[in-house]
């Protein structure tokens, strides 16, 4: 993952998912009956553990990327 792209860089780009997961569940708490919020939340979720799954097995401090925890529990 390192080999195109600097530690930084996949940082920001999950800074960035992580916004927008967080910009989606608050829609989805204002908007409880939407269907677009609901699937939006789940993709940001997927998006997300997909992420955290990758840089577990490559032995990453999850803190370092701010995916500690439980992140469907907070973005889904």
């Amino acid at each position: 993952m390192y080999d195109l792209m600097s530690r930084e860089g996949v940082k920001f780009i999950i800074e960035r998912i992580v916004q927008n997961a967080s910009e989606v569940m608050e829609e989805r708490k204002n908007n409880p009956d939407s269907e677009y919020y609901a699937g939006m939340a789940q993709a940001c979720y997927q998006v997300l553990d997909i992420i955290k799954t990758e840089l577990m097995v490559r032995g990453e401090d999850l803190k370092e990327y701010s995916l500690e925890g439980d992140l469907e529990k907070k973005y889904y």
